[in-house]
């Protein structure tokens, strides 16, 4: 196989859970209700596989790159993966199917407080652990752009990084919502994929 498709594939690697992200993110509703419940556990389970798929995106970037700030990184990664596919798990899918069992029942005023409390509890447990997967993200992009920080770096290095950032913020503040959610998941893609293409022309020139 030649340096060409070994590259090409690489890239496409790098790009296409971002990618993914980004397109289902276009179906996940604002809110989980009875109507939506379906759709909503739909989306979710399509996410479960794709969001540690982020992750290896960004080991990817980083694997290449040595120094205290990037090991530090790459700790981040495995905890963004197990706590952030926990929240997808828990107020994700769970919920979902939660709420889709509960729209059997008649539609009372009962029914309509047992919703609201176990959603509520549902968020709450997934949102608590999501959130040490947010701060992971963050971490992330922080000790990465560290490592960086004292180097000599060109205009598309800049780009990149500033692009890094923005899109990591966005998806942990937004999650997968449109449109910003949506938004920060090309940004990364973008984003990455600029890293990985700098990195083979620097490599081209030793």
């Amino acid at each position: 196989m030649s340096t060409k498709v070994k590259r090409f594939l690489r890239l496409v690697t790098i790009i296409l859970p971002p990618v993914a992200l980004g397109i289902t993110g276009l179906f996940h509703p604002h809110q989980l209700t009875v109507e939506t419940a379906k759709q909503w556990t739909l989306v979710h389970v399509v996410l479960l596989p794709l969001f540690p798929l982020l992750g290896l995106s960004y080991h990817l970037i980083l694997a290449r790159y040595r120094g205290l700030p990037i090991y530090f990184a790459k700790i981040c990664i495995y905890i963004y993966i197990i706590f952030y596919t926990a929240l997808d798990t828990i107020a994700g899918i769970a919920n979902g199917v939660v709420i889709s069992r509960l729209a059997s029942m008649p539609d009372t005023q009962t029914r309509a407080e047992l919703i609201r409390n176990l959603r509520q509890s549902l968020y709450i447990s997934g949102n608590y652990l999501g959130n040490i997967g947010v701060y992971a993200l963050i971490g992330i992009a922080f000790f990465t752009y560290i490592s960086f920080f004292k180097k000599k770096l060109s205009f598309y290095h800049i780009f990149a990084l500033v692009s890094l950032v923005t899109g990591t913020a966005l998806f942990a503040y937004y999650h997968l919502y449109a449109p910003w959610g949506v938004v920060a998941m090309f940004i990364l893609a973008i984003s990455l994929a600029s890293l990985e293409i700098i990195d083979n022309k620097i490599m081209d020139k030793k």
